[in-house]
């Protein structure tokens, strides 16, 4: 595989952390944009490894669709956000609400691993400079939008959510 197909890969994983961090920044009023991002980094970075390692040793016991695990936890979090409507985080500004969301994002890290036909260092490290990047920015712009449009930020973020939880589900 050449640089420019991981790097396409890369973006391709990274797409759903900054819609993903778009949402749950519009339903969020936590300041740990950083924090985050590199959870998601570190996580994008791990995840393929180790779904390297999954595949190399368990690919003929593999019979589940990381897709759809994705789509179910995206939902269940847009139920949470409205279950939890008037309180202020959905994704808690703890270390673990903080990993649960950068490890959901980051299941799809590890069915690419169990795809790849070979793993190297430079592979994780554009994975997880990537993902970073775009849940900084997903963050950044949802809170940017919030300000904008203070009426309607949570309904967005749970649209979005249910969108990409659904479309997970069906792919």
């Amino acid at each position: 595989m050449n640089l420019w197909e991981i790097f396409l890969i890369a973006i391709g994983l990274s797409m759903d952390t900054f819609s993903l961090s778009l949402a749950i920044s519009l339903t969020n009023k936590f300041n740990n944009n950083s924090r985050l991002s590199i959870l998601v980094g570190i996580y994008h970075f791990i995840m393929p490894i180790i779904g390297y390692f999954l595949g190399k040793r368990l690919y003929f016991l593999i019979h589940f669709n990381y897709s759809h695990l994705l789509g179910i936890i995206l939902i269940l979090i847009a139920l949470n956000i409205i279950l939890e409507r008037n309180k202020n985080n959905i994704v808690k500004d703890s270390f673990w609400g903080l990993n649960f969301f950068a490890l959901t994002v980051s299941i799809d890290a590890l069915s690419v691993g169990i795809g790849l036909k070979e793993i190297f260092f430079y592979y994780s490290l554009i994975f997880a400079i990537t993902s970073f990047l775009f849940t900084y920015f997903g963050l950044k712009f949802g809170k940017e939008i919030s300000k904008k449009i203070k009426h309607y930020p949570e309904l967005i973020g749970i649209v979005l959510l249910l969108i990409i939880g659904v479309y997970n589900l069906i792919k």
